[in-house]
């Protein structure tokens, strides 16, 4: 595949992880726990892929991936905050 065909395919992939995530984001706010499935192997073939893309493939797929990044740390936040108040809604 050619570096643009690559790229394409990277940035689709990005942009799919980011439509789980708004799923995931809107989970939460409706009040239930997000079912995130394989969201955790499928960033890991992510970062493996664009790893072993051309410099100036990684380059400029930086941006998406950033926003990407601070998605991920978002929603890792806002479900230990979900979980932290399961636990104290079920303390006594």
């Amino acid at each position: 595949m050619n570096a643009g065909g690559h790229r394409e395919t990277l940035e689709r992939e990005i942009e799919s992880l980011s439509e789980i995530l708004s799923q995931a984001f809107e989970t939460l706010r409706q009040g239930h726990a997000p079912v995130l499935g394989d969201l955790g192997l499928r960033v890991e073939r992510l970062c493996r892929d664009v790893s072993e893309s051309a410099p100036n493939v990684r380059e400029s797929l930086r941006p998406l991936l950033a926003g990407l990044i601070q998605r991920l740390d978002e929603l890792a936040l806002d479900i230990q905050t979900f979980q932290s108040g399961l636990k104290e809604a079920k303390a006594p």
